[in-house]
């Protein structure tokens, strides 16, 4: 028997609950938004949507658009990308298959109200890759270093948590005069698998761990990691070189990059002010701090 129908998760965050608790103070992180005062609230009301995550079924031309962007991807990374396709293309041939089981029918259900291992797949997803993230976040943050055998298990989180935000997924569709909107939940795993595989095999980058200086804290905002080369360039002019910048508690952050050097180091004020403003300039709406007066410089730090 099918069983009854489970409440779908209505408030999904595209922004990791976990990864903000190290900006609590007295159980709450300090909220920038634009239009409002600077605010307190839990974790639960930071970086959420409703039903950011729903799934949604892929048409033929989606199929279509799919294959034609996984074929200009490197030959030696399709079987992944074709893999994250295959993921998301058999929950809706499972809710079709059910849609015409008999118990289904005698229900009265529709495929929307398949169980939600089926219609939230996206979101089990992602809880996979914080499980992963979750060990390292823990080790970082009490103050260990990394080495290059960290790498296959920390780039596919990073590229995860950089493609999952609404941030990312607004300047894709908007780059692409909306015809990536209906299929960027299978893109978004592509991009990320591909960017961590190419940046793992390149052999070209490094990680180093960066200390924040004296009273200063380190921010970060609903676009958590960021590409550092890119976030002050010109509109319309892309980024040539990859920096991806995570801080990951208030005293430290991450820093992967072909100059990084698998080193421990504390910051300057100046750039810890410069990486502050970076992530006040990346982010979608609300940028986090532990205090308020970490917040103070925001507006004048976001793009115009």
């Amino acid at each position: 028997m099918v069983s009854s129908k489970s409440p779908k998760k209505k408030r999904q965050h595209h922004v990791w609950q976990y990864y903000l608790s190290a900006w609590e103070n007295n159980g709450k992180v300090q909220c920038w938004q634009a239009g409002k005062k600077i605010f307190g609230t839990g974790t639960k009301n930071l970086g959420v949507e409703a039903y950011f995550y729903t799934l949604r079924e892929l048409s033929a031309a989606d199929e279509v658009l799919i294959n034609q962007l996984i074929d200009r991807c490197d030959v030696h990374l399709r079987p992944i990308a074709k893999g994250w396709h295959n993921v998301f293309l058999t929950p809706g041939k499972l809710a079709k298959s059910m849609g015409s089981w008999p118990e289904v029918l005698n229900s009265g259900r529709s495929p929307a109200e398949l169980p939600a291992e089926v219609s939230e797949l996206e979101e089990e997803l992602h809880c996979l890759f914080e499980s992963t993230g979750k060990p390292l976040l823990d080790s970082l943050r009490t103050g260990a270093a990394l080495s290059p055998n960290d790498m296959p298990r920390l780039l596919p989180f990073l590229t995860t948590q950089y493609t999952r935000t609404k941030a990312v997924q607004e300047r894709v569709v908007d780059a692409t005069s909306g015809i990536t909107a209906s299929i960027w939940q299978v893109m978004r795993h592509v991009y990320a698998s591909n960017m961590a595989m190419q940046i793992i095999l390149s052999g070209e980058f490094k990680v180093d761990v960066l200390i924040a200086p004296g009273e200063l804290r380190f921010i970060t905002g609903d676009q958590p990691i960021v590409n550092a080369q890119g976030i002050w360039n010109p509109e319309g002019r892309h980024a040539t070189n990859l920096e991806l910048y995570y801080p990951i508690s208030p005293t430290h952050a991450l820093l992967v990059s072909k100059d990084s050097s698998w080193t421990k180091r504390q910051v300057s004020d100046v750039e810890a002010n410069i990486r502050n403003a970076t992530m006040a300039r990346a982010a979608h709406s609300q940028v986090y701090g532990q205090q308020v007066s970490d917040l103070d410089h925001v507006a004048n730090d976001r793009r115009s």
